[in-house]
């Protein structure tokens, strides 16, 4: 996953995506740099934001899991192994 937030979070190839080409242009350069060096890392961390959340959902709904303790493993039983 990481390797492909970093491919694809990049201004470039936010600049494809019809309607936000200006973002290459805009301030000189300097919106470009600040796009390929923060929006990565907010992606990576939007992505372990919500990692825990679909894994309880898959553990309460799908493995139908009643207890949260045994919710709880499931999760990090994903998450880590």
């Amino acid at each position: 996953p990481l390797t492909f937030i970093q491919a694809f979070a990049t201004a470039e190839q936010v600049a494809r995506i019809p309607g936000f080409e200006w973002i290459l242009n805009a301030n000189g350069g300097k919106l470009t740099a600040l796009i390929n060096g923060y929006l990565p890392v907010v992606a990576l961390l939007t992505l372990i934001m919500i990692l825990p959340l679909l894994f309880e959902f898959i553990a309460v709904h799908y493995e139908h899991r009643k207890t949260f303790s045994d919710v709880q493993r499931s999760m990090l039983t994903r998450y880590f192994y």
